[in-house]
């Protein structure tokens, strides 16, 4: 059995901004403490496999507290997105309408 730790330190803190799906992908981690619990005798590996999976937890629980939108219930979400949709369309036709004065129509 290879029980070997899969993740390194930089994937804990890789860039906070982005959100990654792997930062909430725990199962790798479980396997491989398990996996150390049952078939290694070294507990130093073990702290460390468990230390490591404390550190993604709450790499995980930071990315999630900077989701921007997070306090908005889904309805006012939506009526955000609604407002900021219309906005777009707005530009989109200012846009085109600009396009189409004498300096920019050919």
């Amino acid at each position: 059995m290879n029980s070997s730790i899969k993740y390194s330190s930089q994937d804990v803190t890789s860039d906070k901004s982005t959100f990654q799906k792997q930062d909430f992908s725990f199962l790798q981690d479980f396997h491989n403490i398990i996996e150390l619990i049952l078939f290694g005798n070294n507990q130093d590996a073990i702290g460390k496999a468990v230390a490591q999976l404390e550190d993604r937890v709450e790499h995980a629980r930071q990315v999630l507290e900077e989701l921007p939108g997070l306090q908005y219930v889904e309805s006012e979400q939506m009526k955000i997105l609604n407002r900021e949709l219309n906005i777009l369309e707005m530009k989109k036709k200012q846009m085109k309408s600009y396009l189409s004065l004498p300096p920019f129509s050919t």
